[in-house]
């Protein structure tokens, strides 16, 4: 008898630890999953609050549309003439004057846009000559060739006595070197009232490089007729320099 009673006994304490283990089970999984739940969504939501929703959350970072700013109503760049730009950039010539003279858009821009390149010439040649002499001087007596100027001038000068009227405010001017193809200056010039020279210059302050340069003055519209041109040479230091005439500085009498 008394071996039967330890035998129900240990029936039952081996019953008790299962159920103790399989307690002791959930109360771990609940607090995996508390755990777990305050991982991802933060803290525990107080008494009383609405549980959190399940599920993708929308966010405004992800979705790239939200945060690119609206249209701007107007022109876009992308009908903007890229030879404006580059006219903008590459010329001395201004928005509001390319406008006023017809060269915002159309044939107009592209055909002054191609003046960007050395190597454009102009439709013919001008039956105006410029007058090209460093600053100071004066054309000398040979105006046949070219004249060849030093390379240490800091100013090289043009003048064209009587300028064609072209019934425009102004005109373009193009300094080029013409040795390796670069445009130096592209630019306009406001015209002089009848009557007067028009006078150009070009400022360095650096030695200009040896070679063959052209000064070409155009009509400001869309013919870009040339109007009057120069060519003239730059030559290397100690080199034979075309002679010019400077005016004489008398010293004031005491």
């Amino acid at each position: 008898h008394r071996r039967a009673e330890l035998a129900q006994y240990a029936l039952m304490a081996k019953a008790f630890g299962a159920v103790a283990a399989t307690t002791a089970l959930v109360l771990l999984g609940v607090a995996a999953y508390v755990a777990t739940d305050t991982e991802v969504n933060g803290a525990p939501p107080p008494a009383g609050a609405a549980a959190p929703q399940r599920g993708p959350v929308a966010s405004a970072a992800a979705d790239p549309r939200a945060s690119s700013p609206p249209p701007v109503a107007g022109i876009s760049s992308s009908e903007r003439p890229y030879e404006l730009d580059e006219l903008l950039r590459q010329s001395k010539l201004g928005e509001g004057w390319l406008t006023a003279h017809g060269f915002s858009s159309g044939r107009a821009l592209q055909g002054l846009h191609a003046l960007l390149d050395a190597r454009t010439n102009l439709p013919g040649e001008p039956r105006l000559r410029l007058g090209v002499h460093p600053s100071g001087g004066a054309e000398g007596e040979n105006t046949v060739a070219p004249p060849r100027l030093a390379s240490g001038e800091r100013y090289v000068l043009a003048t064209l006595a009587s300028p064609p009227p072209t019934g425009e405010d102004s005109v373009l001017i193009r300094w080029r070197r013409i040795s390796d193809d670069t445009v130096m200056e592209l630019s306009a010039q406001a015209l002089p009232p009848v009557g007067e020279s028009l006078h150009l210059w070009m400022h360095t302050t650096q030695d200009w490089a040896p070679g063959r340069y052209r000064l070409e003055v155009i009509g400001a519209n869309a013919r870009l007729a040339p109007l009057a041109a120069a060519d003239f040479e730059i030559v290397a230091p100690d080199a034979e320099v075309t002679p010019f005439a400077y005016p004489v500085q008398v010293a004031p009498q005491r």
